[in-house]
């Protein structure tokens, strides 16, 4: 009886790591997917930071002032309509405690239209917080926590060069 208590409790010490796995997401079915077209093809991600990561930081070639310049296209699902819409031309609701359900955190719900994201957070304020940002912002935002200390050096950089350039196109 001993032998066949030890052996379960090591079965489950044997399990749990593998059940505590990275959180899973089907793009598919996301309410933040974002699709980003790399090299002519269409990559679906669960969240913007997933994109930002194989967009900016990790695609072979990829330059800061991409994003700034907007030369890959980005689309984005609608939080409300779960139609696509521009990446650059959305709103956004960042450092808010919303959870999403089939979501991948860090959830930043985007909306095609200022008044639809105004909308959202006025009627949700109380219990998600946050702020409701355009795609500059939300991405200077981002940048700023992109790179703590303890990040690679090449991301570090990468971040500090977005902040840059988003600086200089708001003095322009």
């Amino acid at each position: 009886m001993r032998k066949v208590l030890i052996v379960a409790i090591l079965v489950c010490f044997m399990l749990i790591p593998s059940m505590i796995v990275a959180q899973e997401c089907d793009p598919e079915k996301s309410p933040t997917k974002v699709v980003v077209t790399i090299d002519g093809k269409d990559q679906a991600f669960c969240n913007l930071e997933d994109a930002y990561i194989a967009a900016f930081v990790k695609r072979e070639g990829a330059k800061p002032d991409d994003l700034n310049n907007q030369v890959l296209p980005i689309q984005m699902k609608d939080f409300e309509t779960g139609k696509m819409f521009n990446f650059y031309d959305g709103y956004y609701i960042i450092e808010s405690s919303i959870d999403i359900k089939d979501g991948k955190k860090p959830y930043v719900p985007g909306f095609s239209t200022l008044e639809a994201a105004w909308k959202y957070w006025e009627k949700n304020q109380a219990k998600i917080g946050g702020r409701v940002v355009n795609f500059e912002t939300a991405t200077r935002e981002y940048a700023k926590h992109f790179a703590p200390p303890t990040e690679k050096p090449s991301e570090a950089r990468a971040a500090k060069h977005i902040e840059k350039l988003l600086g200089e196109k708001e003095k322009k």
